[in-house]
């Protein structure tokens, strides 16, 4: 009897202090990483609770034996009863493995910086369209499990159309984003562009109407289109397809400088929403000429072997485009939009003089950059690769 209730009594204490664990670490429904500067050195860890309150994570490299701790205050989420926390920490090591964790809680997450040179393969995801569904979650497993370095997505991310009363569903598509993409506590840092679904209008709007994406993409001149700098070897350019920023004048103005000054670097990748070269929408609709006219041309000027396209919700890969037609040397148009939305038809490939493959495919895009090579890999949501191109970096 005397043992059964000392057995009782430590199983009491035992499921009293893993519930206090849990309790804690349930307070966090949702953890994302993302960048608003440079990958080499810094990182954002932003995630959402209930909970309004000076919050710390403890961070250290991993094997280290020293926490370094950090503080943030949170920003409530209207219509939800939800907080949204963003913690910058700067002064990281390059290519090196990190870990965190939130104070009284002993689960830990890791991270990795990105290397200042290309001493080792990079790989990262490009997609976009996803929406909150079962296919989008299947293929968020996915890339958790290929653990890339980082993801970029193409815009039209949740499809709550920048409607604060839609923050609920915000915050499901970041619960599941974090649910299935993080595989053995590894999260993956991931950037966006924006897209039509993440403005009130779609086109022609302004950062008010597009809440969510200002608030959880922040970057450092709080603009929407910018250049992510992987050392000397990697820069992704996001681009605003019209949807708070016109594409003539002061952001293609800004790409032709930002082009101009990465002479240097051999893997120069721009990354927008609506495609210049449609597979499912009109070809001469807005403002997909509006890209042709105004960036094509700066693609074609510096010699950039591949652009990431979306927004169609097919996937596409045209063949090298140069000057309206058919050219070796032009740019590879990869695309368009099928993460997780409903596909769409396409325009057969067979009659359309720019589409090399054209399928109504759910897909990301792993790509891989080693020496002066880019290699892309399409998967679909079965996890197979269906399609691959490579193309060496571009003439310099």
């Amino acid at each position: 009897m005397k043992k059964y209730l000392i057995l009782l009594f430590c199983s009491s204490i035992f499921l009293f202090s893993c519930g206090e664990e849990l309790t804690e670490r349930e307070k966090i429904e949702a953890i994302y990483l993302t960048w608003d500067s440079t990958p080499m050195n810094n990182i954002n860890i932003c995630w959402f609770e209930k909970d309004d309150a000076v919050r710390k994570v403890l961070l250290r490299k991993k094997g280290s034996s020293d926490w370094n701790p950090y503080k943030t205050n949170s920003s409530s989420i209207d219509y939800t009863d939800y907080y949204y926390y963003n913690l910058k920490v700067s002064g990281l090591q390059p290519d090196t493995e990190y870990e965190f964790r939130f104070e009284k809680s002993q689960n830990t997450f890791t991270f990795k910086t990105l290397p200042e040179n290309l001493t080792r393969p990079i790989n990262f995801i490009v997609g976009g369209d996803l929406s909150v569904s079962s296919t989008t979650r299947k293929m968020n497993r996915l890339a958790g499990t290929l653990a890339p370095d980082f993801v970029v997505w193409g815009g039209d991310i949740v499809y709550e159309d920048g409607r604060p009363e839609k923050a609920d569903l915000v915050i499901e598509f970041w619960k599941d984003w974090y649910t299935h993409s993080t595989v053995n506590n590894r999260l993956i840092p991931v950037v966006s562009a924006i897209g039509n679904h993440e403005v009130q209008k779609g086109y022609g709007g302004t950062p008010a109407e597009a809440p969510f994406f200002y608030k959880f993409f922040p970057s450092k001149d709080g603009r929407p289109f910018r250049a992510l700098d992987f050392g000397n070897y990697l820069s992704i350019v996001i681009l605003d397809t019209d949807h708070t920023t016109s594409i003539p004048g002061r952001q293609t103005n800004w790409l032709s400088t930002t082009l101009d000054n990465r002479s240097h670097v051999p893997h120069l990748i721009p990354v927008y929403h609506v495609p210049a070269f449609p597979s499912h929408r009109s070809f001469g609709g807005h403002p997909t000429a509006a890209v042709r006219e105004h960036w094509v041309p700066l693609f074609e000027k510096h010699n950039l072997p591949i652009a990431f396209e979306h927004h169609d919700h097919t996937f596409k890969r045209t063949p090298p485009i140069r000057n309206g037609k058919i050219d070796e040397t032009g740019v590879t148009y990869l695309g368009d939009g099928a993460w997780g939305v409903a596909t769409r038809t396409v325009y057969d490939p067979a009659n359309t003089w720019y589409l090399e493959k054209a399928s109504p495919t759910h897909h990301f895009f792993m790509v891989t950059i080693e020496g002066n090579s880019a290699k892309v890999r399409a998967y679909n949501s079965d996890g197979n690769v269906f399609d691959e191109i490579q193309r060496s970096g571009r003439i310099q």
